[in-house]
C-alpha cells in the first residue's frame, strides 16, 4: 500500500450515520460529513499473547464457519 493512502467516505444522506472504530469509539456523521482514513505517519507496536490465536478470535466474533 503506498504511503499516500487516503481514502474518504462522504455521508450523503439527509439521515446521520454512525461511525464505530474497533467496536469501542463512536462517532456521528451527519448529512455532507467526511471521514478521512489514511495510512499512521507513526508505526505502532502491538503484543498479544501467544496462547491467543487472531484468527479463531476472528473466527468466533465473526461466526465463520457456522452454517
Amino acid at each position: 500500500m503506498p504511503v499516500d493512502f487516503k481514502i474518504n467516505f462522504k455521508n450523503i444522506h439527509k439521515k446521520s450515520a454512525l461511525v464505530i472504530i474497533d467496536g469501542h469509539d463512536t462517532y456521528e456523521l451527519k448529512q455532507d460529513d467526511i471521514i478521512t482514513i489514511q495510512i499512521a505517519s507513526s508505526k505502532a507496536k502491538l503484543i498479544h499473547r501467544v496462547q491467543r490465536n487472531y484468527f479463531e478470535v476472528l473466527n468466533k466474533k465473526l461466526n465463520w464457519g457456522t452454517a
